[in-house]
């Protein structure tokens, strides 16, 4: 049984719209050199949550750039390193593409393409690995 999901489209803006505020503050704070592991538990918690609501309204191309900015965050955190400069301009490129997909979903638009950036974050994954150790 499929879920009309449009009823839930002005909710999962407002939310997405919070997320990637979040994101856009968390990042500029990154770059200041004032954000703790407690920020980067925070990044990763809201590109998690844009990830879900994003996958419960079916808006695959916004939960996939999500979950592999999360990834970024999290396995960064996990092995208590710095992001690097272009680390972080690829962070930003790809919440300036989640607020674009954001923005064109919530329009009912067609949905940007997202190749691009989606391999420019698995090539930068590949370089992180999965476990510690």
């Amino acid at each position: 049984m499929k879920i009309d999901t449009t009823k839930y489209l002005g909710l999962f803006a407002t939310s997405a719209a919070e997320h990637l505020e979040g994101m856009e503050r968390l990042l500029k704070s990154l770059r200041a050199g004032v954000i703790d592991d407690e920020g980067m538990s925070e990044l990763y918690r809201h590109a998690h949550s844009l990830k879900g609501s994003a996958g419960l309204m079916g808006f695959d191309p916004i939960a996939s750039i999500a979950d592999q900015v999360g990834q970024i965050v999290e396995r960064t955190r996990e092995r208590k390193k710095v992001l690097t400069a272009d680390s972080m301009d690829l962070l930003s490129a790809a919440g300036q593409h989640l607020a674009s997909l954001v923005r064109a979903a919530t329009e009912r638009q067609p949905l940007p393409d997202v190749t691009a950036i989606g391999k420019q974050l698995a090539s930068h994954l590949a370089k992180l690995p999965e476990h510690l150790g």
